[in-house]
């Protein structure tokens, strides 16, 4: 039997499975804001590195889409090893997702050999758990889309943009290819 943790939402608690079933319950609040909630837990840890916020965004990737499986750390692939593998059935991918640390400045990484590989992907989103990009066969998709910031050592959320984000994600990951 899998374990519950209890993440603290301001004035709220919601719970999502620690192992191998992800899943926030956010029946009424945004499920982005749940999630920019985990993000800040294990920023203030002051220990989390790239890897420690990566159960918060399997769960986001799942949670927008359910009928998605967010595969953390998946096997080698064309173009590389991307840190998900966001996956409609067993050999049907919806796109790939490259995380870096929250501290990472996206616009040093989409320079880099590493993302050139990536962008050879149908679907790929770029992220450092703060800021999500989105790319469609190399090109850019849409705007980014940033959901906090760090200012002063501190996590502050972008509440504004909660729903687009989700909007953004349901719509990227669902909506075929052009």
């Amino acid at each position: 039997m899998e374990s519950a943790v209890t993440i603290e939402v301001p004035k709220r608690k919601r719970r999502f499975y620690a192992g191998k079933v992800l899943q926030f319950w956010a029946m009424k609040e945004n499920l982005v804001e749940v999630y920019v909630s985990a993000i800040t837990t294990e920023f203030k840890s002051g220990q989390a590195r790239e890897h420690a916020y990566r159960p918060a965004l399997k769960a986001l990737f799942e949670s927008v889409v359910p009928k998605l499986q967010a595969i953390n750390d998946p096997k080698h692939s064309e173009h590389g090893a991307p840190d998900f593998a966001l996956m409609r059935s067993k050999e049907l991918s919806a796109g790939y997702v490259e995380a870096k640390d929250v501290t990472v400045n996206l616009d040093e990484t989409e320079k880099s050999e590493q993302m050139e590989r990536y962008l050879e992907y149908g679907s790929l989103i770029l992220t450092n758990s703060l800021e999500f990009r989105f790319y469609r066969h190399g090109n850019k998709y849409g705007e980014s889309i940033v959901v906090a910031n760090i200012v002063g050592g501190e996590i502050v959320p972008n509440e504004g943009a909660y729903s687009d984000l989700e909007d953004a994600i349901r719509t990227f990951l669902t909506k075929t290819e052009e």
